[in-house]
């Protein structure tokens, strides 16, 4: 895959360099109030998916883990996340993996709290 020169980022077979003026935005069902720019994933290349999720204060993360587990951590701000039923407050350089088939929830974020996301 060969990005335009519209971006800094490059992807080579063997590796990439994604700036952030290269990032795609995405959707995900149950993520809201959220920004979801797709770092890296499968469809690139990869054997995973990161992503980069920027909240609002009104942002919230809701799923459940399926063919893959997940690993969430804090880049910037903080929020609420609760997994098997167990909740507590993630703030910077803090994280939470999630296994296949767990329910996990995100709420009451900062604004501009930043999580990147593994899968």
């Amino acid at each position: 895959m060969e990005m335009s020169a519209l971006t800094r980022s490059v992807v080579k077979r063997n590796h990439a360099i994604i700036a952030p003026d290269g990032y795609i935005n995405s959707n995900v069902p149950g993520w809201t109030g959220c920004t979801v720019n797709v770092i890296i994933n499968e469809q690139m290349g990869a054997r995973l998916c990161q992503t980069l999720i920027t909240l609002t204060d009104a942002g919230k993360l809701v799923g459940e883990t399926q063919a893959s587990q997940i690993f969430f951590y804090v880049v910037q701000g903080q929020c609420q996340v609760v997994v098997g039923g167990e909740t507590r407050t993630l703030a910077v350089g803090q994280y939470v993996y999630i296994p296949v088939g767990q329910a996990y929830e995100f709420t009451q974020p900062e604004a501009g709290t930043q999580a990147a996301q593994f899968s």
